[in-house]
């Protein structure tokens, strides 16, 4: 059965796994930048910090096969009602094709809805 869960510091590297294989090629930034491992627990610190900032990972049988990045933000304009943003959802090439990121996807649609989006 797969789990929806807040990501923790320990999936760090199982994300940015998942990450290499959403990019189809590094980008010049990536290639002229190579963050530590500090920096990276330094950034999700921040966005764990952040409200309505969550990085999710999909757990399938205890492995990370999946994550998604999910932004709930506050709004002036209609009806003052939130909006979200999904960004960065990811589905490891060997868990493709099982309905896991339709189950992220359905998991970020319940989560606006209960915010109010």
């Amino acid at each position: 059965m797969l789990m929806i869960r807040l990501a923790t510091e320990e999936d760090i590297p199982h994300i940015l796994e998942l990450y290499r294989q959403l990019a189809i090629t590094a980008s010049q930034v990536e290639l002229s930048r190579s963050p530590s491992p500090d920096d990276y627990r330094r950034v999700f610190g921040e966005i764990c910090a952040a409200p309505g900032h969550e990085v999710l990972v999909a757990e399938y049988q205890g492995e990370v096969v999946g994550t998604m990045v999910l932004l709930i933000v506050p709004n002036l304009s209609h009806g003052a009602c939130p909006w979200a943003l999904v960004e960065n959802l990811v589905i490891g090439h060997r868990h493709r094709r099982r309905g896991f990121g339709r189950l992220l996807m359905d998991y970020a649609i319940a989560r606006a809805r209960e915010a109010g989006c």
